[in-house]
């Protein structure tokens, strides 16, 4: 069945209008290769896009920087950080230059954002993540105990999306080692990083041959599709159970009945 629902999912995949749940954060060449920790990159795309559109394109029209005003609480809560995570990297944003927090006269402040990211097309980003993805998903440590993804790992999983987004498919097929080479992590970390995606459930992971694999990012999009999948699937082996079933005893008579009073 699994194998019909994969195939399927190929086919048809491309007809459905990719659905996102959350809000969906991109990255940039520029942002990645900053020297900071992947807690302040995460946070930063975080910030910005956590702003409607219309909001910041009023400021780009006034070549304003972004303002963020939205509350702390709800920063934390979308992008799944600690509020101790979160002054660290504001902290660390506000040395790069990225952020500026300004205080306001009744004791509130809000967050100015110097960089935009809206310059930065979908096709053109080299991470793209929905913070849909980035919650409830938890990892078990050798200590048996429940942590959430590590903001490198999340970054890794943005990589991932963005290269499967490239298949109508959402699949990506490649090795361990190729994909160390080109995020700048260490095999092992690759290797920990795939195991931890596929326990969760966010990939599906393929071997196909002796080092290569096909992964598949199960995102909101695939979900969707592979659950139409499953029903058009049921439906029609409902259909033929229907065509081809044994007819009951009370049915049969029923039938009995209908020619008995036609003759």
């Amino acid at each position: 069945m699994s194998h019909t629902l994969d195939k399927l999912t190929k086919l048809e995949l491309n007809k459905v209008m990719s659905a996102r749940k959350g809000v969906a954060l991109k990255f940039d060449k520029y942002l990645l290769s900053l020297d900071a920790s992947e807690s302040s990159i995460l946070l930063y795309s975080g910030l910005f896009f956590l702003v409607p559109r219309p909001i910041r394109k009023s400021f780009h029209k006034h070549n304003h920087p972004v303002k963020m005003k939205k509350s702390k609480e709800e920063v934390y809560k979308t992008l799944g950080i600690s509020r101790t995570q979160f002054y660290r990297s504001i902290n660390e944003l506000e040395k790069l230059g990225l952020v500026t927090t300004v205080a306001t006269k009744y004791g509130v402040s809000y967050y100015n954002l110097n960089y935009n990211l809206d310059a930065t097309t979908e096709s053109s980003s080299e991470a793209f993540i929905t913070t849909d993805m980035l919650q409830n998903k938890y990892v078990t440590t050798k200590q048996n105990k429940q942590k959430t993804f590590s903001a490198n790992a999340r970054i890794v999983l943005g990589k991932l999306t963005r290269l499967s987004q490239q298949r109508a498919n959402r699949t990506v097929e490649t090795t361990a080692k190729d994909l160390s080479s080109s995020f700048g992590l260490s095999k092992s970390t690759m290797y920990y990083l795939l195991k931890q995606f596929t326990e969760t459930g966010l990939i599906e992971a393929n071997k196909v041959e002796a080092c290569i694999y096909t992964l598949v990012l199960l995102d909101h999009y695939v979900s969707k599709q592979r659950q139409h999948n499953q029903e058009v699937i049921d439906k029609r082996a409902n259909f033929i159970k229907f065509l081809y079933k044994e007819p009951t005893r009370a049915e049969s008579d029923a039938i009995d009945r209908i020619f008995n009073s036609i003759k």
